[in-house]
């Protein structure tokens, strides 16, 4: 579920506005909902920074030795599942030249030993990262995202902003561990490889394709 009330939803746009400053992102819930055609689907987890249990609120204070004097950690989780289908939407014709192509993309991961032995019609490869670093650092806290590409959209136009997709973001006054970063992520992308996941591409009828059994993950660290 989502958590988008308003304090929630302007949180969030709070925190996206620090790693896309220059973006032109809506500063506000209402200029967020104002815009034609974008859905915003999260979830936010809370846990205690220094023992890392599960709270309910950020406000909320653990009962954990010193849990009552740090700031909590968020855990921000966007919809897996729209994200890739408005990227494999937006992308369509792109992946299926590249379906014919890729052999002129000789040192592009999609020639590589391993994708090749696991690849499988209607395969969707995502490719996880983080920066290594924190995106946005105050005195107090610092903030990691999660991002994803798709491997079966050629060069450069994969990592073009509109393509990168954001799985997540960690704000925390402590570095996070690959569980809490990846944990959760990898868990909702091994539901889709047994559930699969329904593309409705429009009119393409004839391409609406059901990717099941065709997700691959890759954790990269860039």
């Amino acid at each position: 579920g989502a958590n988008l009330d308003k304090s929630n939803t302007d949180r969030l746009l709070d925190l996206l506005n620090n790693i896309h400053s220059n973006v032109g992102l809506p500063k506000t819930g209402r200029e967020l909902w104002e815009r034609a055609g974008i859905k915003f689907t999260f979830k936010t987890n809370i846990y205690c920074s220094i023992c890392n249990r599960q709270l309910t609120k950020f406000a909320d204070k653990c009962n954990c030795l010193h849990g009552n004097q740090n700031m909590n950690t968020e855990l921000i989780l966007f919809s897996i599942p729209d994200e890739i289908r408005r990227v494999v939407k937006l992308n369509f014709n792109l992946i299926e030249f590249f379906a014919d192509y890729r052999h002129e993309f000789m040192y592009d991961i999609t020639n590589g030993d391993i994708y090749k032995s696991n690849e499988k019609k209607n395969s969707i490869t995502l490719l996880l990262g983080t920066d290594g670093k924190p995106t946005f650092r105050s005195s107090s806290s610092s903030m990691w995202p999660v991002f994803c590409t798709i491997a079966e959209i050629p060069p450069p136009v994969r990592e073009y902003q509109r393509n990168v997709m954001l799985f997540a973001l960690y704000h925390s006054t402590k570095s996070p561990t690959a569980e809490m970063l990846f944990g959760n992520i990898v868990k909702t992308i091994k539901r889709l490889q047994t559930s699969g996941l329904l593309i409705n591409l429009g009119k393409k009828d004839e391409y609406q394709s059901l990717f099941k059994n065709a997700f691959r993950d890759q954790i990269i660290s860039k």
